[in-house]
């Protein structure tokens, strides 16, 4: 979504007992899902575990996997944090009278390996224009730099930030370990945006 910022803070939680079970991953389960990194050439250095993703255009209705179960109880401090804010800021109990409720359409786990980056690229089709794209680092390190828009940052872990996805960002992590994110997206319904192109737009999926 095209917010006001490159990048905008929303709060720091301690994910301590979430990077515990993710650090237990083995790679067979990082490497399980590559459709990702298939279909998309600058995610070559990325691994990705979709937890509960919407892949069907027009139906607002969220694929939950089962590997979400695991990590329900760790996720839940990092979602109900990112949905009491972006609801307050978008005013979702208004629209929900009228559109239906705000709800994650992707929650997924993403790895990038040591040395690797994601090229500079702008999200595009609905399903990301109209969608909140939220960041919480669980493993990182000092030298990840994370580039949205004319900003770098250097996020810690349990920051939880939501990105401008519809501006160029890109991550270079130079460091020698891995960098895992938990990615959401938050889709509020008949929420008002202005997009890159100075339209006036009703996020609707």
């Amino acid at each position: 979504m095209n917010i006001k910022s490159d990048f905008r803070d929303i709060c720091q939680l301690n994910v301590s007992a979430l990077v515990e079970k993710v650090s237990a991953l083995d790679d067979e389960a990082w490497y399980e899902d590559t459709s990702r990194q298939q279909t998309f050439g600058i995610h070559k250095a990325t691994q990705s575990i979709r937890l509960v993703d919407n892949i069907e255009p027009g139906v607002v209705k969220a694929k939950v996997h089962p590997l979400y179960s695991e990590f329900k109880q760790e996720i839940s401090p990092v979602l109900n944090a990112v949905k009491r804010d972006i609801d307050r800021r978008a005013n979702a109990k208004k629209l929900e009278r009228e559109h239906g409720k705000s709800c994650f359409v992707r929650i997924v786990l993403a790895r990038l390996d040591e040395q690797g980056e994601i090229g500079r690229h702008k999200d595009t089709g609905a399903s990301l224009m109209y969608v909140h794209r939220v960041h919480c680092p669980l493993v990182t390190n000092d030298a990840c730099d994370f580039h949205v828009g004319d900003s770098t940052r250097r996020l810690n872990v349990g920051q939880i930030v939501e990105i401008n996805n519809r501006r160029l960002h890109g991550v270079n992590n130079g460091g020698s370990s891995k960098r895992v994110h938990l990615i959401v997206d938050y889709y509020v319904p008949g929420e008002k945006v202005t997009d890159t192109d100075g339209k006036l737009h009703i996020c609707k999926l």
